[in-house]
């Protein structure tokens, strides 16, 4: 995500709509292999977020999905 910013003048913001799926719970880990991509592609983007430089905006109907670290 960093090369599509590197040139803005101002702040990118990112919106995820319905991120229940990217912030949510990791799925447990069986003998499907879709888990363990999914599992995968979460790490990754959240890896990828730690370092943006931006606004992130989320927006969710399933709070339970979330825990602690989302809302103390």
């Amino acid at each position: 995500m960093e090369k599509w910013f590197e040139n803005s003048e101002i702040a990118p913001i990112l919106l995820f709509n319905e991120c229940d799926g990217i912030f949510g719970s990791r799925k447990t880990i069986g003998h499907s292999t879709v888990d363990q991509t999914e599992n995968s592609i979460q790490n990754i983007i959240l890896q990828e977020l730690e370092v943006f430089n931006g606004v992130l905006i989320a927006t969710t109907k399933l709070d339970q999905e979330f825990g602690l670290s989302f809302f103390p």
